[in-house]
């Protein structure tokens, strides 16, 4: 090689290097200048050399905004980087410039640039505030308000996960615990480690669970963090079942409680986890009910899933008594519809007076008499558990005394859907009616002197001591404790001393 050629590739390398390095090759080189430590107000400078920008490192200490502003034969510059890497020296138009140093920069040093020949003054002035800084903000940190305690899951349950492309909800039952869909629904727990779409216990261990909280007119509120709880929930958690076969034997289960509600609906909403346009979305490619996403880690024992069920109840009574049998439904969903029909009941003992439905504020009922069938309907789905309809039956003169006489019905229950009224299975458990055998007070089959007990109590205190019968035993026209005794006569020498 050529010493002409050489000479060329050493410029041309050393051009290299000076554009790596930020410094200006074709005009002024940048040169840190650690002796002049600027401070806010004036700097007095002596500058030697107009091809050589003097860099200096400025410590604003607090936020605001600052105005930089040059006087005397030389340029300011704006440079960017460190003293340490210094690059894009910018001459201020004006020889003067204002930064804004918001919170969360107050205490990180910026470069100032000068070059010129002679003496040039400095003068660095707080000039206004800065904006708003949602990053110079702690976290708050998010306190847990159960008491926790060990949580053991019991061998026997089957957890499933909730399905969350379908709506469902989390409601608070009477007995403290979050249930599926109604106060009667299923219990849900909580999954930290192996839920599926994310594991919320990693992504806490991760420092993810964190966030910045507006309200609905995108005003800042505040910032929160939630890695503490879910740390603490996640000690007590049961971790010894390995119910899930995903190659996890550390299950991490608790019982959903209002601090895990509370977080993973905000969190879910604030990361995006359930917007379809965010980056953060963790439903790739399925369609989930938008205020149910949050349910994703959430699941329940399949085998804990509540019967709808119509319950028919028990009476009691004479010959020639007058009886009513309640129907009540229990954990049945909203319903816009429900017919009662073929009803059935021993003819030979009992006749069927009448059927009323209870106060349910249906839009049209009816009961027909001649078909014995009944039929009510809402404008709505309408909660309807409890009691909700009633028969009167008069015990016949002939009906055998001691006899228990079984009482049932059909029952269609209809629910409406986007896709019309579909038919909801309710499961029926038929009453009875007992036809009581005289003088047996207590219902236990025998006549004895706790029989003629309870009727003293009942003759004293008729309010806590009812009878479905009449007890005037000895025929006096008045119920009293002389009949209690003749009761116990009965018991005790039934010839001498017969119950009519």
């Amino acid at each position: 090689m050529t010493l002409t050629k050489r000479l060329l590739a050493f410029l041309l390398s050393a051009c290299l290097l000076c554009s790596l390095c930020g410094l200006s090759v074709a005009a002024q080189s940048l040169v840190a200048n650690r002796s002049i430590v600027p401070t806010i107000g004036t700097t007095a400078l002596t500058l030697t050399d107009e091809n050589v920008i003097s860099v200096m490192q400025f410590t604003p200490g607090e936020a605001g905004i600052f105005r930089f502003t040059l006087t005397g034969d030389a340029q300011l510059y704006t440079v960017d980087g460190s003293l340490f890497y210094m690059f894009n020296a910018q001459a201020a138009a004006g020889n003067t410039f204002d930064k804004e140093i918001k919170e969360s920069y107050a205490n990180s040093p910026m470069l100032i640039g000068v070059a010129g020949n002679g003496t040039a003054t400095l003068t660095i002035q707080l000039v206004g505030d800065a904006a708003f800084d949602i990053n110079a903000l702690p976290f708050e940190i998010y306190e847990t308000t159960a008491t926790l305690s060990k949580f053991d899951l019991p061998s026997d349950v089957t957890l499933t996960y909730v399905d969350v492309t379908a709506p469902h909800s989390a409601v608070k039952g009477t007995d403290g615990y979050y249930h599926l869909d109604s106060a009667k629904g299923p219990k849900l727990y909580m999954d930290f480690a192996n839920a599926p779409y994310l594991s919320v216990a990693a992504a806490a261990a991760n420092g993810a669970m964190k966030d910045v909280i507006y309200d609905e007119n995108g005003n800042f509120v505040k910032k929160i963090e939630f890695i503490t709880c879910i740390n603490e929930y996640y000690g007590y958690t049961d971790n010894t079942t390995g119910l899930f076969v995903n190659g996890y034997t550390d299950a991490g289960i608790y019982p959903l409680t209002d601090d895990l509600v509370y977080i993973m609906q905000t969190h879910t909403t604030c990361t995006g986890w359930n917007d379809p346009d965010s980056p953060n979305y963790l439903f790739v490619d399925e369609t989930v009910d938008a205020d149910t996403a949050w349910m994703f880690p959430l699941c329940y024992d399949e085998n804990d899933i509540p019967v709808p069920t119509l319950q028919l109840g028990n009476a009691a009574g004479e010959p020639g008594s007058t009886v009513t049998v309640t129907f009540a439904l229990s954990d049945t969903e909203p319903l816009k519809a429900v017919a009662l029909s073929n009803i059935s009941y021993d003819a030979d003992s009992l006749e069927l007076v009448g059927g009323a439905w209870a106060e349910l504020d249906g839009i049209l009922s009816d009961w027909d008499a001649d078909k014995k069938n009944a039929v009510i309907a809402f404008t709505e789905n309408t909660d309807v558990n409890g009691e909700i309809f009633s028969l009167t039956f008069r015990i016949k003169d002939t009906a055998t005394r001691g006899s228990v006489l079984p009482v049932s019905c059909d029952i269609v229950a209809k629910a409406a859907t986007d896709a019309g009224e579909v038919v909801v299975p309710v499961a029926v458990n038929g009453g009875t009616i007992q036809i009581l055998e005289q003088g047996d007070l207590d219902n236990d089959g025998v006549i004895t002197s706790a029989d003629a007990v309870y009727l003293l109590y009942h003759t004293m205190l008729p309010n806590q001591y009812p009878m479905a019968q009449n007890a005037d035993y000895n025929g006096d026209g008045v119920v009293d404790s002389g009949d209690a005794v003749y009761l116990l006569y009965h018991s005790l020498l039934p010839d001498l001393y017969p119950l009519a």
